[in-house]
Parts: C-alpha cells; structure tokens; sequence
C-alpha cells in the first residue's frame, strides 16, 4: 500500500521551468513561442531576450511559475514540432 502511494504521478508533479531558446531574431517568433505557453497554462516569471544583431539571432530565455510536469512536457513537444 505505502509502495503504491510513493509512486510517481508527472500529473501531480509541480516545479519552475527554465527555458533557453535560441531563435532567428525576427518579428512573431516571441509570440509563437508565448502562445504554446498559454496554451498548457504556463505563466511566466521573468522573460530575458539577448539579440545578437551579427548572426540575426536571439536568446530568449523564460523562467516560468509553478506548471504541472505532464503540462510542461506536452508544451515543449508542441514547440519543439
């Protein structure tokens, strides 16, 4: 009984996210990505964007509240896709 109750739940499982994306630095990309967020119900903390205007590309780096795990997997395959 305690064994079934130690097991591990990713529907229950709640933790901060640190993201890092690098991206082409062009209009909509921070949009596209913000909107995958609010999709699985992801709030963010703190957004830190880095241009590098040489190579036309951008660190975007996302600190996130609290989100489910099964919610955070389901949006990272959403973007990665």
């Amino acid at each position: 009984m305690l064994e079934k109750m130690l097991e591990y739940n990713d529907k229950n499982y709640e933790n901060s996210l640190y993201l890092r994306f690098e991206v082409n630095d062009k209009p909509g990309v921070l949009s596209q990505i913000t909107k995958h967020l609010a999709k699985y119900k992801i709030s963010i903390q703190r957004l830190i964007q880095i241009p590098d205007n040489a190579k036309k590309k951008a660190s975007i780096i996302i600190i996130t509240h609290g989100v489910k795990e099964n919610n955070s997997k389901k949006c990272l395959r959403s973007i990665n896709s």
